[in-house]
Order: structure tokens, then C-alpha cells, then sequence
């Protein structure tokens, strides 16, 4: 079959626009069927390092509806990178702002806070970084909370 001189730059220009049109976010998101985080739930996040040393944005994404009581939550995470080295740290994150409403932005019923747990990160290889979340509450079940979940960005 012979291609017309004027359809080849048009299917050449569509051709480059969907290798560049992609969205260089990645999201995994962990949904809790009825709103409650156990004490002991730990999730597991794998988020796809592309390239080596170009800097990435970490960011949790917490949705949860009027149910959840407390004004922060205390998190412990742990980072395996590509090449096999952890980081582990503690971390609280804000739901309430000091008048006691909820820092977040509301949409569909719930809330939504996206907060940043790590900035410009460089890895030295390319691969998945796991990250391993556990909430910390001292209570067993943590109600209130529909999501959890992990965006990397490119910087």
C-alpha cells in the first residue's frame, strides 16, 4: 500500500505527540473498604525510578471523610532504594488546622490532603524504590480514613 505524501508528516507528528504526551506522575493508591486503617495494616508502595539522578518529589495522598477524630497522625516509613539501601523515618502529618477543621481540600464526600514527605530526591540507579508506611496510632482501628496512597513526580 502506498502512503500519500501528505498523510506521512501528519502520522509522524501523531506518532511524536504520544510518545511525549505521557504523564510523568506515578500514583499508588491503597483503598480501605470501610474507612478504617488497623493499627498493624502496613502498606507497600513501589514507585518506578526511570532514570538515575533526576530529582523526584515523594507526596502522601490521605483522603477521609468527617469520621476521622484525630488532628494528626503519626506515620513510620521505611525507603529501600534500587540498590538495596533504607531510610527509615517518623513522620506526623496535620488533618486539623489549630480551629480544629480539617486541613484538606473536600471533594466527593471526603477530604483530600496532599502533603510532600520528600523533596528532589536523587537515586543513584535506576529501578523501584519501595516504601513501606505503617500508621502509628495507638489505637487499633484508625476510623475515618478511605485512602491512602503515594505520588513520585518528576521534578
Amino acid at each position: 500500500m502506498i502512503m500519500k505524501q501528505g498523510y506521512f508528516p501528519v502520522l509522524i507528528l501523531l506518532l511524536m505527540m504520544a510518545g511525549c504526551s505521557g504523564n510523568r506522575d506515578f500514583e499508588q493508591v491503597h483503598t480501605f473498604s470501610d474507612a478504617t486503617w488497623h493499627r498493624f495494616d502496613i502498606l507497600s508502595f513501589d514507585l518506578p525510578i526511570k532514570k538515575a539522578m533526576d530529582e523526584y518529589n515523594i507526596q502522601v495522598v490521605i483522603r477521609h471523610n468527617e469520621d476521622l477524630e484525630h488532628a494528626r497522625i503519626p506515620f513510620h516509613f521505611i525507603m529501600t532504594f534500587p540498590g538495596g539501601e533504607e531510610r527509615i523515618w517518623e513522620q506526623t502529618l496535620v488533618i486539623r488546622n489549630a480551629d480544629g477543621s480539617f486541613t484538606g481540600a473536600q471533594k466527593d464526600g471526603s477530604y483530600e490532603i496532599l502533603v510532600p514527605i520528600r523533596s528532589r530526591m536523587r537515586f543513584r540507579e535506576a529501578g523501584n524504590c519501595n516504601i513501606t508506611v505503617e500508621q502509628i496510632i495507638p489505637k487499633y482501628n484508625t476510623q475515618g480514613i478511605v485512602s491512602f496512597g503515594m505520588r513520585l513526580t518528576l521534578n
